[in-house]
């Protein structure tokens, strides 16, 4: 008889409710009774046009075994499990009914009472048999038993988040301390899925070096497990319990067992930061979720802000969090990307289930050892996320395509019932027989034997929309299997990229028919199938331990340090440097505050994320710790003080009020400027300037036709060449008229070229700031009360240094990529640029002077107007911001050097 799988009466979980029939009678120990066990693997409904379905497919599995049944005795045994599985789903539904009703008695202590208290008299009513009617004493003991507190006990034995009696049985199984040291492990549930079965292997990776307490936020089949590896388990229900309890639970847990580091799994577990800092834990929060399906939109700051350090386990979903959290491209100097490694879904050296393996066989490889189809599988839950209707489509084209009899496409993952479930399993059966592929396209439950199913199979479809790192991928590497993917919808393309495997195993996004052709390329090119089976291992063995990934955390955790201990520390080396800039990190407006306030600011936003700003002209602390390493115990900036401020990309020569102006240099250098006066008000502005300068730009101006006149007459009162005024389409903003209209004409004739613009910005509504960013560009740029001769210092900095290719003011605010990397890269590939840095410095609003020979690499482009946006333009993400952040970029791709200005006293 093959071996029984009783986690198909898996308790408590939604899995429960999708099988198909294999009947072997056997105990159930599970549930303390005897049963008939039926894997029940199809949906099916007890009715009677549902019954034959279920039985052939009964039969169909007994073929892989030496037991046959007769149709009556199917049908038999098929009501038999109807009714205890029905009764089961009932006992599901009620234990969750008791979860809620628990966690709501924990919160109302009183309204608790109230219901002990009145149970004791219905009890006691329900005795009265002088006084009372059977019947009424019937009621009153009814009435009793449902406002008992103890009713968990006497009506359901097992619970997803265990009763009172469970908890107490597994205690009797925990852990003993044996370590002097104590952390903690937080999950949002304990159901069998990705997060929970992470962090349910965290705790036995951390459980060999330390003691392990554990919180569990909601329910799950998994819940005995987790408590069968922590020495102490919390039991929280966040749905219902109000965070100040969360807190103040788990800071006392934390104190009772002075434990020292919280890893706190998914950022639906966030609830336990306030009270790992409530206790001084240091905490690690473990983000695996896109920010773009997560709700409250706040979630990801709340971890930013309050997490020691962050750690995610693929650059797509940092990326994608940091711009929903506003933060653009800026990666926080706390925040990680580790990718976790293979995770243990089942005992280790746990006997294997044959039964389970037989199915397998079956359904993946009907023919044996003999089938040589092509075999193509899935994995996860039914649901829109996991793209399975494009899983379907890709199956279509890869089947109705030359030599489609060879393949065999298998979805293996609960939830797919045709027959009740009218919101995704319907279409999908609907999809699969207008496509005519029922033969050779199938959707069944997953396995406990799930490994086996990678062994069988020659290929994974990652057809995710949005998927991080789903544990079925890593687990495909390592049973050293190929993994395609759509590019932009999971951390599993990069890692494919990295690996060389792009080509073979990454389409574009959401294009099926290119992904049938590489799945077809593959099954037809045993030679491509084998070098990809190779990189794939190799990218197996180089990325996905777990030991490492969990030694990695602890490290990290070693490295942060706590927050506030750490920031004293800083500050005091700030302080005793004098290399911090107080009059440029304070925020406009703000009263000037001791120059030690003002670093504990710089330091405790640079932490956190929260409004992030440079602490000095030419210093960029996110570039210094992309290229000198991540999670350094030091802030970035006392890391590069403390490394005697070498230089490098992340530190630019500075240009200020007091730097050198020579005379002779400044009449041997030919300098042209582009003025586009959109807002021909604002140009008088502009030319005021000049009066502080001795430098006289030949001045090429451009503006909206309707508006020329007026401009040039605003031209007539300056007092240098003026070589062309010229209008131009309402396009491209002041970039257009620049690189299109003028740029040739002045990159041929002269040495250094400027460009400004009269700005009004007028996608900001607050007129203070734009006023005050206005001045500060003016006045770092051309010169003026403050900053003086700004221009001739600028142009004698260029004169003295040929290499120089930019100089642009330099803004205070860390501002990065935002929404502008990809077409900055479309951008940048076709100037030859091949791999732009993540974090980049660049002139903030688009005034600058550079070099010539700089701008001819752009005008190479041939860029006409058709290249530009037309009105009204997007406030990010359009050509005109990319080619903002490449002017700062492209120099030391080029191999010139850039320079900022900073005028003391002005920030913005």
């Amino acid at each position: 008889m093959p071996g029984l799988i009783a986690d198909r009466y898996r308790p408590f979980s939604e899995d429960i409710l999708f099988s198909d029939l294999a009947v072997v009678p056997c105990p159930c120990l599970l549930f303390g009774c005897t049963l008939t066990q039926s894997k029940l693997r199809q949906p099916y409904d007890t009715q009677h046009e549902n019954l034959e379905e279920a039985i052939t497919i009964s039969l169909e599995k007994q073929e892989v075994g030496a037991y046959r049944r007769s149709n009556r005795e199917a049908s038999s045994e098929l009501s038999k499990d109807a009714a205890e599985l029905h009764r089961l789903r009932k006992h599901a539904q009620d234990a969750e009914q008791l979860f809620r009703e628990l966690a709501d008695a924990r919160n109302n202590p009183w309204k608790s009472l109230k219901h002990k208290q009145m149970s004791r008299l219905l009890y006691w009513l329900a005795t009265q048999n002088n006084f009372f009617s059977e019947r009424r004493r019937k009621r009153f003991l009814n009435s009793a038993r449902k406002r008992d507190p103890k009713r968990s006990l006497l009506h359901v034995s097992t619970v997803s988040i265990p009763s009172t009696e469970a908890v107490g049985k597994m205690r009797a199984g925990r852990k003993k301390q044996k370590f002097n040291s104590t952390v903690l492990v937080a999950s949002h549930e304990a159901k069998r899925a990705g997060a929970p079965i992470l962090a349910l292997n965290l705790i036995k990776e951390l459980s060999k070096r330390h003691n392990v307490v554990t919180v569990v936020l909601g329910p799950g089949e998994l819940a005995r497990e987790f408590a069968a590896e922590s020495v102490e388990i919390l039991w929280l229900d966040r749905t219902s319990i109000d965070p100040k309890k969360i807190k103040k639970d788990v800071a006392d847990l934390c104190k009772k067992y002075d434990v020292t580091t919280g890893f706190v799994n998914s950022v639906e577990s966030r609830s336990v930061i306030p009270g790992l800092k409530s206790a001084g834990v240091v905490s690690v929060a473990l983000l695996h979720e896109f920010a773009a399906y997560t709700r409250p939109m706040s979630a990801f700051r709340e971890v930013f802000s309050n997490a020691d350090q962050v750690v995610f386990s693929t650059n797509i979903t940092l990326d994608n969090a940091l711009e929903q959290a506003g933060w653009g491209s800026e990666r926080p100097v706390h925040v990680h990307v580790i990718p976790q490694g293979k995770c243990e879904t089942r005992p280790v050296n746990g006997p294997l289930d044959n039964t389970e393996i037989a199915w397998l066989d079956h359904i993946l490889r009907p023919s044996g050892h003999q089938d040589d189809t092509f075999v193509v599988i899935g994995a996860g839950k039914v649901e829109t996320r996991k793209g399975i209707d494009l899983f379907i489509e890709v199956a279509n084209r890869v089947i109705s395509g030359p030599g489609g009899g060879r393949f065999r496409f298998i979805w293996l993952g609960h939830g797919y019932d045709p027959v009740k479930d009218i919101e995704i399993s319907a279409y999908l059966a609907d999809q699969i027989e207008r496509s005519g592929i029922q033969g050779q396209m199938k959707i069944v439950p997953s396995s406990t034997e799930i490994e086996h199913a990678y062994r069988l199979a020659d290929l994974m479809l990652l057809s995710s929309r949005l998927d991080p790192l789903p544990n079925v991928a890593i687990d495909m590497f390592v049973a050293g299997k190929p993994v395609l993917c759509f590019a932009r919808t999971t951390g599993i393309a990069a890692l494919l990229e990295d690996a060389g495997l792009q080509d073979a195993c990454v389409a574009n996004f959401i294009d099926t028919t290119q992904m049938a052709e590489k799945i077809r390329r593959l099954a037809e090119d045993p030679a491509l199938l084998s070098e990809v089976i190779d990189k794939s291992k190799q990218l197996a063995r180089t990325t996905f331990d777990f030991a490492s990934y969990a030694n990695r955390l602890e490290k990290l955790a070693i490295s942060g340090g706590k927050k506030n201990g750490q920031i004293k520390q800083d500050a005091k080396r700030v302080l005793a440097s004098g290399a911090f800039r107080s009059d440029f990190h304070r925020l406009p407006g703000k009263r000037k505050s001791p120059e030690k306030e003002e670093i504990n600011n710089y330091l405790t936003r640079n932490k956190s994320s929260t409004h992030m700003r440079k602490p000095a002209p030419g210093f960029n602390q996110l570039i210094y710790a992309e290229e000198n390493g991540w999670g350094q115990r030091k802030d970035p900036f006392v890391a590069f003080i403390d490394d005697g401020q070498p230089s490098g990309r992340w530190k630019a020569d500075v240009i200020d009020e007091r730097s050198p102006i020579d005379d002779d240099m400044l009449d041997k250098q030919r300098v042209a400027l582009h003025i586009h006066a959109f807002f021909p008000d604002e140009l008088e502005n502009i030319l005021l300037r000049f009066g502080e300068n001795r430098t006289r730009p030949t001045l090429f101006v451009s503006a909206p036709k309707g508006q020329l006149s007026e401009v040039g007459d605003i031209l007539k009162s300056y007092d240098g060449p003026l070589s062309a005024l010229r209008s131009v389409p309402n396009r491209g903003r002041d970039i257009g008229p620049f690189l299109v209209e003028f740029g040739h004409e002045m990159t041929k004739d002269f040495d250094i070229v400027g460009h400004l613009h009269t700005k009004k910005s007028q996608e900001i509504q607050d007129r203070k700031t734009i006023d005050n960013w206005v001045e500060f560009l003016m006045q770092n740029s051309l010169g003026g009360a403050d900053g003086g001769a700004m221009l001739d210092r600028i142009i004698t900095a260029m004169a003295k240094s040929p290499d120089l290719g930019i100089v642009y003011p330099d803004d205070p605010n860390l501002l990065g990529w935002s929404k502008n990397r990809e077409m900055a890269c479309q951008i940048a590939a076709r100037m030859g640029i091949e791999n732009l840095p993540h974090n980049v410095n660049y002139p903030m609003g688009t005034m600058f002077w550079a070099r010539s020979t700089l701008i001819d690499r752009f005008l190479a482009l041939k860029l006409d107007w058709s290249d530009f946006p037309a009105e009204p333009v997007e406030y990010d993400g359009t050509a005109l911001h990319a080619f903002e952040r490449l002017f700062g970029v492209a120099p030391t791709c080029f191999g010139f050097s850039t320079a900022v200005t900073n005028v003391r006293g002005l920030t913005r």
